[in-house]
């Protein structure tokens, strides 16, 4: 804050504030220091991206899908801010809208795993099932390391009664991330519809010590 008291004038050091009150939860102040650089420089697209991410968080999803589009408006290459709206748009349940906007994403960076995640699940929450796959088989070439493409996939497979594949990808992103609780109560659900239910325990088991205030594993096991 000394900065801005040397040169008041300086958009670039009321935007850093607002970073460093974001890195400590304080989203008011921080809201409130983007707006002061965006007062100095109305074009900061930078600044109405990071405001737009906070709304987001805060639910104000409108609000956000504002700041989403003035952060694009100033800057059209602005590839996390078409992934971040269409994120918000999926919130909405305005899904042709999100997946427009994850193309628009991975249009200007292709190699952007966050958005081929957002459109893959998306595809599916259209019961676009094939499409889904491809997209994250696509994701797969880019970013083979990736355990939550490869739980998503098997989430798409089991979707389609493909249980066998399903199972095997879910095992797959367990053997890339150990701690991964929501594929463990994926791989519980695909075992448990086969007919291992010892296994699907085991797996709802691990699922709850990982993650034990996530209702999902608990309900799964009593159901």
């Amino acid at each position: 804050e000394r900065v801005l008291l040397l040169d008041p004038q300086d958009h670039r050091a009321f935007f850093n504030l607002g970073n460093i009150y974001t890195d400590q939860h304080k989203k008011k102040k921080a809201i409130e220091a983007y707006k002061r650089a965006i007062w100095l420089k109305p074009d900061y697209s930078s600044a109405h991206y990071n405001i737009a991410n906070i709304l987001s968080s805060q639910g104000k999803i409108e609000e956000a899908l504002s700041s989403y589009s003035k952060a694009i408006a100033f800057d059209p290459n602005h590839f996390k801010a078409y992934c971040n709206k269409a994120n918000t748009l999926k919130e909405q349940g305005k899904l042709e809208e999100a997946i427009k906007a994850y193309e628009k994403s991975l249009l200007l960076k292709p190699d952007f795993l966050e958005a081929y995640n957002g459109l893959g699940i998306t595809l599916h929450d259209l019961g676009r099932l094939n499409d889904s796959v491809n997209v994250y088989k696509k994701a797969l070439q880019l970013q083979p390391a990736s355990a939550e493409v490869y739980n998503n996939m098997g989430v798409a497979f089991q979707s389609q009664g493909n249980l066998s594949d399903a199972i095997d990808y879910y095992l797959k992103a367990l053997s890339l991330k150990g701690n991964y609780a929501s594929a463990y109560n994926n791989l519980g659900n695909a075992l448990r519809k086969q007919g291992q239910l010892k296994g699907a325990m085991a797996s709802y088991e691990k699922a709850i010590f990982l993650s034990p205030k996530d209702a999902n594993a608990y309900h799964n096991m009593g159901s």
